[in-house]
């Protein structure tokens, strides 16, 4: 029996589906009754028993009606000119202080989609019209009858974040399977998908869709707003929950059960995507008065096992690639730990605002890797920083995922423990200042900061370089600041990327987390 066979055969919602199935992949449990359920029963379940039938070709899949031609147009400053009327926002006098607005269709956003709102007596369809937006003088003019709207092109919710007579813009979903969220006292800067399909492998990369979305305020002030997602793409369907609170951190809890209908190359599961143009160590070659420009500065990550990661950004010259193989994280995400303005000083784009996202799994997620995509870039409009967790075993078709994890955004705390941090690294020439420039060698200077860290003579530079040497390293204290100073002189040995990682350790035990880099020749 093959696996397609398998999933035809299967008569549970949870059908087991592949043989030797991994953690991620579902166990067995009861159908769902669709033509029989009344509609005022809406269920995560119900949904997930609808994706189902669509991966076994038991529904269609929804078709995406044509928008008028002058939105196809659109640019991207006369798409910006739409704005949704304030007015006109669903649930303006509700209770639960929620409000939802829409996103014009135009410009990239050429799909619309579908909203409903789950309500007591069913489900109700959300519809908008040109009379929900305000045109801007930049928006040409078109013929009346071209005017209609076939649907929107996302939505966001508001909600009163950073002052209470004030509804700020918490959280929103727009393009694919984008969507993005603040906590208090943030800007928007790096985003979240659904799910990545074939990033960075020889084939095209696929760009999952959330096609329908049914969202339910919450009853009672303090409970989460519910927001469900139907996702399509060539190679898999799905149903997603979002059930979000907002907060100092705004937490989204996620569910998403996956059908597989096309082999991957490449899953990736709670992926982010962030903006890295340049930072304290390597501004070389932008012609800028700012001192760094980024919406992320690092990923960290914290290992089944304890350990800690951070891994400084770059903007390399060539796409690459970083695998940090581990059996389930504790936790991975996309930070901006860099909160002083004096080093951006950009008093519009404010990048010491913008939020941090972090992956916390839920359950048992197996063996796999937390993958780091890292592309050039010559402009801060491009996002070039992808992060995704990668099951060890394939992804294929018949496959089913059920995968489950808490996603948090803002300001976000360091960790509590007394795990000494990097805060900060830096890249030059080698040598000592009389020095030749040396292509094969390379100056690393990495600090870090903790409340318990011993004197710098008890503590030991813990250096493993992977494809290179180490020349020197030396520990100094930095002065007046209480941080520690590691500076390493280190050759490459090969022409392909070189592997870093340093900690700092005193009598076998683990004081700080590990420095990763990937040194890309010059």
């Amino acid at each position: 029996m093959n696996r397609r066979d398998f999933l035809k055969g299967g008569t549970g919602l949870a059908v087991l589906l592949g043989i030797g199935a991994g953690p991620l992949r579902a166990g067995v449990a009861h159908a769902i009754d669709l033509e029989n359920m009344p509609p005022s029963t809406f269920s995560f379940e119900w949904l997930t028993e609808k994706m189902r039938r669509q991966a076994l070709g038991q529904s269609a899949p929804k078709s995406i009606p044509p928008i008028p031609e002058w939105l196809t147009q659109l640019d991207y400053d006369q798409h910006r000119a739409i704005r949704f009327d304030p007015e006109r926002a669903l649930w303006a006098d509700a209770d639960h202080s929620y409000e939802l607005q829409a996103f014009h269709p135009g410009w990239l956003f050429n799909e619309p989609l579908r909203i409903f709102e789950i309500a007591e007596d069913g489900l109700k369809a959300l519809t908008f019209s040109e009379e929900d937006f305000i045109y801007g003088a930049r928006v040409p003019a078109h013929p009346e009858e071209e005017g209609r709207l076939p649907g929107p092109a996302g939505f966001r919710l508001h909600y009163p974040l950073n002052a209470k007579d004030y509804k700020d813009e918490l959280v929103s979903f727009l393009g694919a399977s984008y969507f993005r969220a603040l906590g208090k006292g943030s800007r928007y800067g790096l985003s979240a998908r659904g799910l990545a399909v074939n990033t960075i492998t020889d084939g095209a990369e696929e760009f999952p869709r959330f096609t329908t979305f049914y969202v339910r305020p919450p009853e009672e002030q303090g409970a989460p707003f519910a927001v469900y997602a139907e996702l399509e793409s060539a190679s898999v369907v799905g149903a997603y929950e979002f059930l979000i609170t907002p907060g100092e951190a705004t937490v989204m809890d996620v569910r998403a059960h996956l059908f597989v209908t096309r082999t991957m190359d490449r899953c990736g599961v709670a992926p982010l995507t962030s903006m890295y143009l340049y930072g304290e160590g390597d501004s070389a070659g932008f012609d800028d008065y700012r001192p760094e420009v980024h919406d992320s500065d690092g990923l960290f990550i914290h290992a089944s096992h304890g350990e800690q990661i951070w891994r400084p950004l770059a903007n390399p010259r060539k796409i690459q690639s970083s695998f940090f193989s581990m059996k389930t994280p504790q936790g991975f995400g996309l930070m901006q730990r860099d909160r002083r303005f004096e080093n951006y000083q950009d008093l519009e784009a404010r990048y010491e605002l913008r939020p941090s996202a972090y992956v916390e799994p839920k359950g048992d997620w197996g063996e796999g890797s937390v993958v780091l995509v890292e592309l050039p870039s010559d402009k801060e409009v491009n996002d070039n920083t992808v992060a995704f967790w990668q099951p060890k075993d394939p992804v294929t078709v018949g496959d089913r995922l059920e995968l489950a994890y808490r996603l948090s955004w803002g300001d976000l705390p360091q960790d509590a423990s007394k795990t000494a941090r990097v805060y900060s690294a830096r890249m030059g020439t080698a040598g000592h200042s009389a020095s030749d420039r040396d292509p094969l060698r390379r100056k690393f200077v990495v600090e870090f900061e903790g409340n318990d860290l011993p004197s710098a003579g008890d503590i030991s530079p813990e250096l493993n370089v992977k494809g290179g040497v180490v020349e020197h390293v030396l520990i100094e204290p930095v002065v007046d600041t209480g941080r520690l100073r590691v500076t390493a002189d280190l050759r490459r040995t090969q022409e392909g990327p070189v592997e870093i990682a340093l900690h700092l350790s005193a009598d076998e035990i683990v004081l700080s987390e590990t420095f990763a880099y990937q040194w890309e020749r010059l």
